[in-house]
């Protein structure tokens, strides 16, 4: 059960288009995580998440039309 309690802490933090402070809270949940590699593997999927994410809300801005 301790076990799904990091998995939804990781994936209910939500921090709107602060991408910054949303990076700032994983990299501190990694350090925190070190030894749960299942930990890990959802911190990754959730950096790759707010990169897709973010690059979908600046993309627009630098349109050539």
């Amino acid at each position: 059960m301790m076990k799904l309690w990091h998995y939804s802490l990781v994936y209910a933090a939500r921090f709107g288009r602060d991408y910054e402070q949303h990076l700032s809270f994983l990299v501190q949940c990694r350090s925190g995580f070190h030894a749960l590699s299942g930990v890990q593997e959802a911190l990754v999927l959730q950096a790759a998440r707010i990169t897709v994410e973010a690059g979908a809300f600046i993309r627009p801005l630098f349109s050539s039309t």
